[in-house]
């Protein structure tokens, strides 16, 4: 078998953007990043998308697991232990249950800068991402 190779961006599922890191094998059978990106785009099933909507976030005890839950589909992740620094982020989306995932300190303020705001009652700060763009495809077209 040839060689895979991680590749991230986005999916829209179900009328929502979701995260993913998906495996891309590089035999003859299996796409490669590069083509099915080619794909995507003579099919007009790619788009370029920028995380912006406010998130909220919380200092993680070290040693936390926080394990990501999507709403109707389960379990997404389930983090490494962390570390000092490190910061659970919260997404504010009901639809897919507000769900929390670890960011790594040395990644953090560049991804979310500083709070907009005070924290609330639980210690909650509000975030807006600093966001990167990234390429989405709409599955099951390509």
């Amino acid at each position: 078998m040839g060689k895979r190779v991680a590749v991230p961006f986005l999916v829209l599922a179900g009328g929502l953007l979701s995260s993913v890191l998906v495996s891309v094998g590089m035999a003859s059978d299996r796409l490669d990043p590069d083509t099915l990106f080619v794909r995507a785009a003579e099919q007009q099933s790619i788009g370029l998308a920028k995380k912006t909507r406010v998130v909220d976030a919380r200092p993680a005890v070290p040693g936390e697991i926080v394990v990501t839950v999507i709403r109707g589909e389960g379990e997404e992740t389930r983090s490494k232990p962390a570390a000092a620094g490190d910061m659970v982020v919260r997404n504010r989306c009901p639809a897919t249950g507000n769900e929390q995932y670890l960011v790594k300190a040395a990644k953090f303020a560049d991804r979310y800068g500083e709070p907009i705001g005070p924290a609330d009652a639980d210690g909650w700060l509000p975030f807006r991402p600093q966001g990167t763009e990234m390429l989405f495809i709409v599955p099951g077209v390509v």
